[in-house]
């Protein structure tokens, strides 16, 4: 029986180097592990060899393959991980008599021909990835993990930023504001390295600033209803995320567009901003302070200088003058411009004398404020016999609603129902006529109540005129709501299936199952709320709805109004089974 006394392996060892960033040199080489498990690289050449002695000067002897010698001498093992050499039919080392019942002599080697795989774990409060790069907020750690299959990691090798190459043994802090390119790799314990990869880190601390521009009519703080806000920031490493604002304290919400001055009530206003970026850095709040000026300069007319009584009438003297008064309540008077017996407007700088005109007389004029709010055009008198009969004060003004309207604050709100009813007097030579103006539009003539179905802002200028051609006027904004409020609801259990009938697909709740209502509005604001379960008469809301005690389908009509009585109304449909 052939046996095999003692064996030698002999690995012949083979040095490489991989061309980069000044690597380590790294040699295939064998490695007997702590439980005294032998590895040895799988590129390297295998050589056995026998020997009487286990002395390390005892003469041994090269084994030669004599049914395999292409193969033989060197030898490379195939198989990754576990391989095995045997003898048969073990040997008593005592007796020297074979064993029974027959087993082999095992020698165990064990090849490892793969690298090491090295994961990255990125410790941070605040990061995100775009392409191939990492963003983080604040100073962060980058972990090195590695994994091999057979032999197991030895060493891991990193370099940040083009340094030389070093061993990893605690996790890396990245700390300053910069760009980190790491580049890493393992090697197992046979020689086995992996291949060199590479991590891009941006530590990014540095918030968005964003920059605010005022476009339009304005002057100093002071902004008219043709100015616009505008917003816009800059995030150079990371990239903006959003733009955030709010006015007067109220929620801070997404800047999408410009915000125009004309959304706000007239009066002083904040405006607070800020912008975060792709990973979080929050811009400190910022503040503006302006005031949205939508009153035109007023405007005075008068004639100064002598005058007498006729016929139970006054009639200036020659020598009488205009004089423009104007004054402003905010942004100052820019200037004032008058025409006289319809002539061309000129701009008012003193008191303009009348002496040279003769018969009826009218005057117009009207104020710009630094705004460029402009007044109505105010209109004078006419005359009688060529001598002015003055008649300056034009009709006093009021408004009124019938219908639904509902007051929050300064703020007035109707819907399409509401009608709007203008009214004028004066003592004089008595109210003419009234003119109206809606948000710019035409003017049109006032002769009956009115409606305004547009919805949302709405500024309502009108003009009354007295029988000479006096006018005043005035202002009032009104919100149009004719939404009602948006209907939701919650049932205090999740469905325990599905039911299709009639192509229609029902949620199947169990007859103990409680459906809760609720209704927002965003305007006017939630009155009342009334349901109805299964086209019963409406009954009102009282917090929740547990009237589903037979099995089968149901149908919930929900109705709700808001405080303008807009209505609204939904349908929820599912099926009630037994529990």
């Amino acid at each position: 029986m052939k046996k095999l006394i003692y064996i030698v392996v002999f690995l012949a060892g083979v040095s490489f180097v991989l061309k980069s960033q000044s690597l380590p040199i790294i040699k295939p080489i064998v490695y007997t592990a702590p439980n005294g498990k032998l590895y040895v690289n799988k590129k390297l050449p295998i050589y056995f060899k026998i020997s009487t002695s286990p002395d390390d000067t005892a003469t041994n002897y090269l084994l030669k393959s004599e049914s395999t010698p292409k193969y033989a001498n060197p030898m490379y093992l195939d198989a990754e991980g576990y391989n095995s050499f045997r003898s048969p039919s073990a040997v008593d080392t005592i007796t020297k008599q074979t064993v029974y019942p027959l087993m082999d002599v095992m020698f165990e080697i064990y090849a490892d021909g793969m690298s090491p795989i090295t994961n990255y774990k990125i410790t941070a409060s605040k990061q995100m990835r775009k392409q191939s790069v990492y963003y983080v907020g604040d100073s962060s750690f980058v972990s090195l993990i590695s994994t091999d299959a057979v032999s197991g990691v030895k060493q891991i090798y990193y370099s940040i930023n083009e340094a030389a190459f070093t061993l990893y043994s605690a996790p890396i802090l990245l700390a300053n504001e910069i760009k980190y390119t790491i580049k890493y790799f393992a090697v197992d314990y046979v020689g086995n390295m992996e291949v060199l990869r590479v991590l891009e880190i941006f530590v990014d601390r540095t918030a968005p600033d964003t920059e605010l521009e005022v476009v339009g009519d304005a002057h100093e703080s002071n902004h008219s209803v043709r100015t616009k806000i505008k917003l816009a920031a800059n995030d150079e490493i990371a990239g903006l995320s959003k733009i955030f604002y709010r006015i007067d304290a109220g929620i801070f919400k997404p800047y999408i567009a410009p915000i125009s001055v004309s959304s706000f009530i007239q009066g002083d206003h904040t405006l607070e901003y800020y912008s975060v970026d792709q990973i979080g850095n929050k811009e400190e709040v910022k503040e503006y302070a302006f005031y949205a000026d939508y009153t035109p300069p007023s405007i005075i007319e008068e004639i100064v200088g002598k005058s007498f009584m006729a016929g139970g009438r006054e009639y200036a003297s020659g020598v009488s003058k205009l004089k423009l008064t104007s004054f402003d309540n905010k942004s100052g008077v820019k200037s004032i411009y008058y025409s006289i017996n319809n002539s061309e407007y000129k701009l008012y700088e003193k008191p303009v004398t009348l002496s040279e005109l003769k018969g009826n007389l009218k005057i117009s004029s009207y104020a710009i404020d630094n705004v460029n709010n402009k007044s109505i055009v105010n209109a004078g008198a006419s005359a009688l016999k060529n001598i002015p009969y003055i008649d300056l004060s034009g009709p006093t003004l009021s408004y009124s609603f019938s219908g639904p309207v509902f007051y929050m604050g300064d703020s007035i709100l109707i819907n399409e129902k509401t009608r709007i009813i203008l009214s004028g007097k004066d003592g004089e030579s008595g109210l003419a006529k009234i003119e109206y103006q809606l948000s710019g539009g035409s003017i049109d003539s006032y002769t009956a109540p009115f409606t305004i179905s547009p919805e949302g802002l709405n500024e309502i200028k009108y003009y009354a005129y007295d029988q000479v051609d006096n006018v005043n006027t005035s202002t009032f904004k009104v919100i149009v709501d004719n939404q009602g409020p948006e209907i939701s609801h919650v049932f205090s259990l999740p469905p325990k299936g599905k039911l299709t009938s009639d192509s229609l697909v029902y949620d199947v709740y169990p007859s103990h199952m409680v459906l809760f209502l609720s209704a927002t509005d965003a305007v006017v604001g939630y009155d009342n709320m009334t349901y109805s379960v299964n086209k019963k008469p409406h009954k009102p809301y009282l917090g929740q709805i547990k009237e589903f005690l037979n099995t089968g389908y149901y149908e919930v009509e929900v109705m709700s109004h808001d405080k303008l009585g807009n209505k609204s109304m939904s349908k929820i449909s599912f099926f009630i089974s037994e529990k």
